[in-house]
Order: structure tokens, then sequence, then C-alpha cells
């Protein structure tokens, strides 16, 4: 049985399986395919020569934590409560909305956290193309022939670990050559930590509002990682982890060290560990 989904060109489903899978990546924001663990998120595209990977951390919402209460609701509230005795409901909606809610009456917007995005170099004609998520393992996998080599790519959001993995890998030793980078359109600024490392700092309302850090660190088995401005550029790995972790000053005064202690204890674990530890929870 085949099964669509919107406009995209599908594959037959195999037999007891729970995968959606695709023989061309994402156009579109709705047509990704995503991932989460009630925290992080990320919703991945399945790009070939590009790959944009955007991201969501729960709490972060425009401005910072304020005082909504409305010291004049309860003048009103007896006024609201006789005219409900009368009857009378469209009026006591109209003095409840007017005098009732909060200061002000609305909240500030989620924001999206900002995409991770991978620039691999000759990749735009390839064979064998797939994009799948496994629904029994929350994995979001992506592969592919170009040039001769097998690449393959998965993501997932461990809830045990509290981040987000990528492992990429390619059949022929040392196929891998790509430059990574993170971005978000307004209020951050993203820095090279060390040789290895990507941190990206939002601060929003121009610097009033709550402070974001986000933090990839990335291993390379084999080649050479090298800084190219605010990005790493990847060139002739076998196979590539990459950790991410976000966090924002709403749950915890400091979110960069959040970060940094969470990507510490992962980095303890090798991937393959980090994966069964996800796949158990």
């Amino acid at each position: 049985k085949s099964y669509s989904v919107s406009d995209y060109p599908v594959g037959n489903m195999p037999k007891n399986t729970q995968k959606l899978w695709y023989r061309s990546p994402a156009v579109q924001w709705d047509h990704a395919l995503p991932v989460g663990n009630g925290r992080l998120g990320a919703v991945v595209f399945g790009g070939v020569g590009r790959e944009r990977i955007q991201l969501n951390e729960d709490t972060l919402w425009a401005g910072s934590p304020r005082a909504t209460d409305n010291p004049d609701a309860l003048n009103h509230l007896g006024t609201v409560r006789e005219l409900l005795f009368e009857g009378n409901l469209a009026r006591a909606t109209e003095v409840a909305e007017a005098n009732l809610l909060g200061t002000p009456k609305t909240i500030k917007p989620f924001q999206a956290l900002g995409d991770l995005n991978l620039h691999f170099f000759e990749h735009e004609k390839v064979d064998d193309y797939r994009f799948e998520l496994d629904l029994d393992t929350a994995v979001v996998s992506t592969s592919y022939r170009c040039n001769g080599s097998l690449f393959h790519r998965e993501v997932f959001a461990s809830y045990p670990d509290q981040l987000l993995a990528l492992r990429l890998s390619c059949d022929k030793p040392g196929g891998l050559t790509f430059e990574v980078s993170l971005d978000r359109e307004a209020d951050s600024e993203t820095e090279v930590v060390g040789v290895t490392g990507l941190a990206m700092k939002c601060h929003l309302e121009e610097g009033a509002g709550l402070l974001c850090w986000s933090e990839l660190r990335l291993v390379s088995e084999g080649g050479e990682v090298t800084r190219n401005g605010n990005m790493l550029h990847v060139c002739g790995a076998d196979r590539v982890t990459m950790l991410f972790s976000s966090a924002t000053n709403y749950r915890d005064p400091d979110p960069r060290a959040v970060c940094g202690a969470t990507l510490d204890a992962a980095q303890k674990k090798k991937y393959m560990e980090i994966l069964a530890d996800h796949l158990v929870d």
C-alpha cells in the first residue's frame, strides 16, 4: 500500500514497519521530518548539497519574564457575576474582556531557535536517495549515492542525554567534506569555540529579553577540522558525530553552563551508547 503526504513522491511502505519515507528532500517546512525530546526539537529537510535542520527550544519566547496581574480586576468581578445571574451573557463577556484579563492582555510569541546548516561540496547529482522518519526509533535518516560513494546521516533528539545528535558517514574512506554553521534571523551571534565547536548566543528584544545559549561539538573520525570564519570546515573525514545542546535563562540563570555540563557528560559516551540509551528510552 502506498501512502502520500501532500505532493511528495513516496515509495511503498515495507510491511510491519512504522516509517515515513520519501524519494526527494522536503521543499517546505511542513514537509520536513521532526524529532524532539519534549524540550529540544528539530525539523530535518533532508537536503543533499545543502541541509537545513531547523532548531527549537521550548522556553524560547520573545521578551522576558513579567508580571501581568491586573489589580483592577476585583473591582469588576461583582458586576460580571450580577450580569451572569441576570442572564445577560453578552454584556458579562464584554465587561470581563475589558476588565478581568491580565495586563497586557496578550502574551509574547514563541520563537524558533535557529538553523543548523550543512554544506556538502559537489553533491548536486545523486542516486538512490531515501529520506525517512522511523516512528519506532524516532530517528530521521537521509541516504544517497554520489560520485560513486554511499552517504548516510541520521538525526535524533535524546531525552536521557538532553541533546540533539547527528551522525554522518560515507562508505569511502575520507569521503566526507562539508561545512557546518549555526544561525538565526536576529538577536544572535555565532563563534567558533576551540577547534571543533560552535556556539550561538542570542539575547532577545535587543538584550532586554531571554538569554539563550546553544552549543555544538563535533567529533571527526579521520580528516581535518578547521575554522572558516564563524563556521567549521571538515575535510576528508570517514565519520562525523555532532552533539547539540541549547538552554535559556528561563529555567537556569546560566544557560551556558547548562549546555557545557550536558555536552561534557555526553562526550564521555560513544555515539552508539547515546543512540542505544535513546532507543531504550
